[in-house]
Formats: C-alpha cells, sequence, structure tokens
C-alpha cells in the first residue's frame, strides 16, 4: 500500500487530502504523526525522517534539496501545495526520475485581490488610519493619494499580473508599463500593446482581450518596456515573478536609485524578490514611501520583526492566496497531483 506523506503544518485539518487518497488504497500519514519531527520547523533532516517510507510527499515549504532527495530512494513523487517549486530542487528530482508536480492558478483571483487591497491601503492609509482613529486622534495628516494618475509598473506578466491589470485599468492610472523577461510570456510586444494605435496581435488569451477592451474603454495605455525603463517611471510597482537566480534581490540598491521620490511596492510573488536591507534604506532615504509586503525571505520573518514596525511597511503573513475556495481547492488538487504521480488516478 503506497504511503503519502503530508510535511504541511499550515492546514491542520487534512480531511480533503484523506478523502481523495485513502479512497485509492493510498496511507495517508501527516507529519504530526512522525515522532521527534517539528511540523512547525522542517528542515533538511527533518524532511528525511519524516519521509523516509513515503512514496510520495504533500509538501508546502520544507526544503526538498538534492541531500534530502538522495536520501530518500523510495520516493517517487513531490506534490507542492502551491504555484512556486523554489524550495525543491526539481532537475535533481527529475534526475532521480521524481516526478515534481504542482497547482498553477488555484488562486489567481485571491493574490490579485490581495495585491489591490495593499495598493489602495498604501495609497489610502487605511490601516493606519484605523488604528489612529481608534487611538482619539482625527483630522490626521497623513497624505494620501489616489490609483487614478500613477504610473503602475508591473514586473511579471502571467495569469496573477494580468488579473492585476484587469483590475487596477478602471481605477484610471495615467498609464501601465509591463517588464516580462520572457518573450512568450509578453503576448503583446513594446509599442504594440492595448491603448496604443498600432492594435493588438492576432493570438491573445481570454484575459488579454478583456485587459485589451478595458484598456480602450479608459484610455489606459499599457506598453511592454524595458525594466530600467519600468523602474524610472513607474510611482508604483507591484511584483509578479518567480524567484530564480535570474531574479533574487531584483530590486536592490542600484534598482531603487533609478525610482522616483515617493514610490510605493507591492510584493505578494516571493520575499526574495527584494534585498529588504536595500528597502530599508530606501524607506530612510525617501524613496520608498511605503511597501506593502505578503511574503519574505525568511518565514516567519523573525529576524526583521522590529523592522518591520516601522509604519512604512504594511505586511500581512504569506496570505494573499488564501480564501475558503482557494484553500479546498488546493487541497484536493494537490492531493489528485500525488495520486496522479503515482499512477492511481
Amino acid at each position: 500500500m503506497p504511503v503519502c506523506v503530508i510535511l504541511n503544518s499550515r492546514y491542520p485539518d487534512f480531511s480533503i487530502e484523506r478523502s481523495v487518497l485513502e479512497r485509492l488504497g493510498i496511507t495517508v500519514l501527516p507529519v504530526s504523526a512522525v515522532e521527534g519531527v517539528s511540523a512547525d520547523r522542517l528542515d533538511e533532516a527533518g524532511v528525511i525522517r519524516a519521509a523516509e517510507k513515503a512514496d510520495a510527499v504533500l509538501v508546502n515549504l520544507a526544503p526538498f534539496t538534492s541531500r534530502v532527495i538522495d536520501a530518500l530512494p523510495g520516493l517517487k513523487v513531490i506534490s507542492r501545495y502551491g504555484v512556486g517549486l523554489d524550495n525543491i530542487d526539481t532537475a535533481h528530482a527529475h534526475s532521480k526520475g521524481i516526478a515534481v508536480l504542482n497547482v498553477p492558478d488555484y488562486c489567481t483571483e485571491e493574490v490579485a485581490e490581495h495585491t489591490l487591497a495593499l495598493m489602495l491601503d498604501l495609497l489610502r492609509g487605511v490601516t493606519t488610519r484605523n488604528a489612529g482613529v481608534k487611538l482619539g486622534q482625527w483630522n490626521q495628516e497623513d497624505a494620501q493619494y489616489t490609483l487614478r494618475g500613477q504610473t503602475l509598473g508591473i514586473i511579471g506578466y502571467g495569469a496573477i499580473a494580468r488579473a492585476v491589470v484587469e483590475r487596477c485599468i478602471p481605477f484610471k492610472p495615467a498609464r501601465i508599463l509591463v517588464y516580462s523577461r520572457h518573450a512568450e510570456e509578453a503576448r503583446f510586444r513594446a509599442g504594440s500593446g492595448p491603448g496604443t494605435a498600432r492594435g493588438e496581435p492576432a493570438s491573445v488569451s481570454d484575459a488579454e482581450h478583456r485587459i485589451a477592451s478595458l484598456s480602450k474603454l479608459y484610455a489606459v495605455p499599457l506598453d511592454f518596456v524595458p525594466l530600467d525603463a519600468l523602474f524610472e517611471t513607474s510611482t508604483i510597482i507591484s511584483l509578479h515573478c518567480s524567484l530564480s537566480e535570474q531574479t533574487k534581490h531584483l530590486l536592490y540598491d542600484s534598482s531603487f536609485s533609478r525610482m522616483k521620490k515617493g514610490i510605493f511596492i507591492v510584493n505578494t510573488a516571493r520575499g526574495a524578490l527584494i534585498d529588504f536591507d536595500a528597502l530599508e534604506r530606501a524607506v530612510r532615504n525617501g524613496t520608498v514611501a511605503g511597501a506593502g509586503l505578503d511574503v519574505f525571505e525568511k518565514e516567519p520573518p523573525d529576524d526583521i520583526l522590529e523592522r518591520l514596525r516601522n509604519p512604512a511597511f504594511l505586511v500581512t503573513d504569506h496570505t494573499a492566496f488564501r480564501s475558503v475556495r482557494s484553500v479546498g481547492e488546493l487541497k484536493r488538487r494537490c492531493a489528485e497531483n500525488a495520486a496522479r504521480g503515482l499512477g492511481l488516478l
């Protein structure tokens, strides 16, 4: 009977996973049931110990390095709760014949709405004003802004980025600039995207058709630009790219030095896209007016907790993906991936 170990402490109720896997004859073993392993702090040694008898694992943030993979010769499937795979050495897993599966697009709407919520909170100061009123403060003088008239810079152009763009256009920003490293992601070439006189290409996704229509309706130009141009022109930057060697610390001292004073930064993608020390310096020197962060290079961010108390930082606990709907879908599809990888579905 195949064994599936659940290496995840974020969702203590595994009834959805069990309903998928146990009916197929797969034994489900939550990491909390493995003696001597802490579900909250899974390091390499803990993963190896917990998964030593596993045919498949469901994993959230636990590290699956080459060392871990080599120590688990019986492992056949790594199924990740989520979209990104940066905590898994996928190339090494594949070299060992291990299937690595993720759950794309299960939370596109949730992350896009959370991104917009952080963006609007930074501009309107809802969170700080809520706290102020409860302390008896009235007619607070902190600056407030609108999304209308801003130059919005979007880094990456996958499904979530497009969903963010689609939601932002009706607020009438002055322009939307997009930087995408991958030509195949950028269906529109620079200068020929929606909102320009030269129109749209012949084949685009449904989301891009909606964006093109909204762009025309609200007269909001959308253009693909080089990264330097996006840094130099944007008044708000929102990150929506994957984490890789090329994108780690994409925003660092040199990046911030090219930005306008008073820019706002939003990150609901991956914490390591931003060098936090450089971000903090940019906040202190006035380049960054505020940063909305749902993700951090180390989570939880205990090592920078005191620094995050700076009111310029608006933070949430890596929950942009969450809703009752999305979590249920994530758990079901992650379990189905494991069963599929084992050839039982």
